[in-house]
């Protein structure tokens, strides 16, 4: 390599370890791909993920000298990427597409050149690809292959540490939200529960915890199938989201139960305020497949703390019985749990046990 190569390689070692060792992720690709295109007169440069099934390859982040290139998939087969992933590198100097007939890409953006090396994690498993293209032959084969190489290293790395970022959210959204509403699940809700009663000792105001099962769920599924029940709950989830508070929490707990933790709520009036609004918009027609579905709506249990004081557990189940009283009231609106007839209750199961051990 000539000392004009050998000084401008230096270069980018030096940017490398320098200007991009503070970005992260996309901004990190996206720093080397214009590096290469922008000092080194190549005419793209890209970075991308490899799929889990290693069909396809995902550019998350490329430059050309027109400016920034949008992501895009990229079909792995017939490609000159397969053989880089596969022998860990590729060149092509010159006469690509003749020698890739089938990949249209490369017929499209015409290139007659292709570099490529692949990107490996700690075992040794390949996970992206780093390329680098020429709308004309390499005048220098010698030049892209240092540069390919003097990238490597980091790149893998770094992607690596993404996708090990990415897994570690991928396994926190599994345990914590519902994968169909994308809510916060029983699990998560629970702590939140726990966390605004806590908080509330602090502000003095109430906590409502309010249990809400859709009406006429059941027959959706029945009669119209269980895409169009799926559909019901996302679009519910998102009228409920867009009605509370940022401060509130809405949660499903599995099925057509949702749970909505509202804070720092002054009185009952108060908390009617949010249901009543949140009753008007689930009862609003839904529309799927050019049908409307005009028959739903929501029976709502509500507990305050600390008005029906007790643990997280005790207000899920307190509110659970105000929504069975709110549907045996008529469905379509929300009950506020009676402490008072809770105890008659519970003194009548406590009086039967007795009579029923003297007996």
């Amino acid at each position: 390599m000539s000392n004009y190569y050998a000084t401008i390689i230096l270069e980018a070692l030096t940017q490398l370890t320098t200007a991009f060792a503070p970005l992260k992720s996309v901004e990190y690709y996206e720093a080397i791909c214009r590096y290469t295109v922008e000092h080194f007169d190549f005419d793209y440069a890209f970075v991308g993920e490899l799929d889990s099934i290693s069909k396809s390859i995902h550019a998350v982040c490329g430059w050309s000298k027109e400016g920034a290139i949008k992501p895009f998939h990229y079909d792995v087969k017939n490609s000159p990427c397969h053989n880089t992933l596969s022998h860990s590198h590729a060149f092509y100097p010159h006469n690509v597409q003749q020698t890739f007939p089938k990949d249209k890409l490369l017929l499209e953006m015409g290139i007659e050149a292709y570099a490529g090396i692949a990107l490996f994690n700690k075992s040794q498993e390949p996970i992206g690809v780093f390329v680098i293209l020429n709308k004309t032959p390499f005048d220098n084969s010698s030049l892209a292959e240092h540069i390919l190489k003097l990238y490597n290293n980091s790149l893998s790395a770094e992607m690596e540490r993404c996708t090990s970022e990415q897994n570690t959210i991928n396994l926190k959204n599994i345990a914590y939200y519902d994968p169909l509403t994308k809510l916060p699940n029983r699990l998560l809700i629970t702590d939140r529960i726990r966390q605004a009663i806590k908080n509330q000792s602090r502000k003095g105001k109430s906590v409502a915890i309010c249990l809400m099962d859709l009406d006429g769920f059941k027959e959706i599924n029945d009669t119209l199938g269980h895409d169009a029940g799926d559909y019901v709950l996302i679009e519910s989830s998102q009228r409920i989201a867009n009605t509370i508070r940022p401060e509130d929490t809405i949660a499903r707990l599995g099925g057509d139960e949702f749970v909505m933790v509202i804070t720092d709520a002054i009185d009952s009036k108060d908390v009617g305020k949010i249901l009543l609004r949140i009753l008007k918009n689930i009862s609003k027609p839904y529309y799927y497949q050019n049908k409307t579905i005009g028959t739903i709506s929501a029976s709502i249990g509500v507990t305050l703390y600390p008005e029906d004081g007790a643990d997280d557990d005790t207000l899920l189940r307190h509110a659970d019985q105000a929504m069975y009283k709110a549907k045996e009231n008529g469905k379509n609106q929300f009950y506020f749990f009676d402490t008072q007839e809770h105890q008659k209750v519970q003194a009548n199961f406590k009086a039967l046990t007795k009579i029923k051990k003297g007996s």
